[in-house]
């Protein structure tokens, strides 16, 4: 048994080591798949790890010999730590407020160019909008057009069409 307990942990400690590097945006889940998500990699990881960790300390607190309760006891341990971890998950995930803002909102906002605009280019602009960072694609608006607006300059959103912000610099040199 203290062989499956420390392959466990060694397994679930890569996976956790492994998604402390891993791109904080992609998701782990696909849609709703309703009770399949308790089978993810997330609640698989947090299982091996637990499960292992448990096990491994309690042999080691009987002198390495281990029998049917360290089991239950490593299992259940697990499965409660997955569970709650899977609640918790599903929880932020359904109160997300991670939305696009309304259009509207956004119009006589600042913002700062972090994909060059051009006349017949579409760039993008980066701004904070209720406390979120958003990234926009922007055209340039009117008479800005003639010139390209390069990264980093500061431009302001003077409207909204479709989902696409049209700027202007916010100081004309």
């Amino acid at each position: 048994m203290l062989g499956l307990y420390l392959f466990c942990l060694g397994i679930g400690g890569v996976l956790l080591a492994a998604s402390l590097f891993a791109d904080a945006d992609a998701p782990d889940e696909i849609g709703d798949a309703g009770w399949q998500q308790v089978f993810s990699l997330r609640n698989l990881t947090y299982f091996l790890f637990v499960f292992g960790a448990i096990g491994s300390a309690l042999a080691f607190f009987q002198d390495w010999k281990t029998g049917v309760s360290e089991l239950i006891i490593a299992g259940g341990s697990a499965l409660v730590v997955a569970g709650v971890a899977h609640a918790v998950f599903g929880y932020l995930r359904r109160t997300d407020t991670a939305e696009v803002p309304p259009d509207q909102g956004l119009v006589g906002q600042p913002a700062q160019v972090t994909l060059p605009i051009g006349k017949d280019a579409i760039g993008k602009i980066e701004l904070v909008f209720g406390g979120q960072r958003v990234e926009l694609l922007a055209r340039p608006f009117g008479s800005a057009g003639a010139l390209p607006i390069e990264n980093g300059t500061e431009v302001v959103i003077v409207e909204m069409d479709a989902g696409t912000a049209l700027v202007s610099p916010a100081s004309l040199d």
